[in-house]
């Protein structure tokens, strides 16, 4: 992935605001919904020149995904799930050609793994609850290369795993559990050039990892807990 000339990211988007959020020239890279009900917001990445023309589908239902993308005749590139108590799904999707793609949503771990086989990478992750089990779903891209799967841990056990597999993190997702914030992470060993990812981050935060290392965001993640809206980014340089 080259550089884009431009960037930005944003948050407390709502819903309504979306699609009419990029400039002329610019496309959403990355789309995280945090909160639920009225309190639903999200945070985006856009770069100048990259993803012009995606649009966005809004809370789904699981099943509804592969009617409404065949409807819509549009191929998934990111999807991202609410916190309600019966999560809502929502895409981001181009038209045209392009990779083969498609979106599979509530998997179990063994069941994401089992699609780490098949002949296209994880191009994006998200995870939610439904009747207190965990859930997972995944956009399956053919450009996107082999992946490596790490749920369930916390920042310090990914960067072992990491340095374990000599990959470099693509994805990347938190949760709470248990009073713990843990990660979903989605990898790659093709990665070249300079990665890095935080977790737990404020806004502020956000800001200053991206200046001091004078990167540019790939991904972003938010969820909301007792301390206020807590970021996970991946950038690049």
């Amino acid at each position: 992935m080259s550089r884009p000339a431009h960037w930005v990211w944003s948050h407390d988007i709502k819903p309504d605001q979306i699609d009419g959020l990029p400039f002329p020239g610019w496309g959403l890279v990355s789309l995280s919904s945090y909160g639920h009900g009225d309190r639903r917001r999200f945070a985006a990445v856009m770069h100048h020149g990259r993803g012009v023309g995606r649009t966005s589908l809004l809370d789904l239902d699981p099943a509804e995904i592969e009617p409404r993308l065949r409807h819509a005749g549009a191929r998934p590139v990111a999807i991202t799930a609410d916190s309600a108590p019966r999560p809502r799904l929502s895409m981001l999707v181009e038209d045209g050609p392009g990779p083969w793609s498609r979106a599979v949503a509530d998997l179990d771990e063994d069941e994401v793994r089992a699609l780490l086989g098949e002949p296209a990478g994880i191009a994006d992750i998200t995870t939610y609850v439904v009747g207190g089990m965990r859930r997972h779903a995944v956009v399956l891209d053919r450009s996107a290369g082999p992946s490596l799967l790490f749920t369930g841990v916390t920042a310090r056990q990914l960067r072992r795993e990491l340095r374990r597999s000599r990959a470099k993190v693509v994805r990347l997702r938190a949760y709470v559990q248990d009073g713990q914030q843990l990660l979903t992470a989605v990898a790659q060993r093709t990665t070249r050039g300079f990665c890095a990812w935080y977790a737990d981050l404020s806004a502020d935060g956000v800001a200053r990892k991206l200046d001091r290392h004078r990167a540019y965001p790939v991904d972003l993640g938010a969820i909301r807990d007792e301390r206020g809206v807590r970021y996970t980014v991946v950038m690049r340089r």
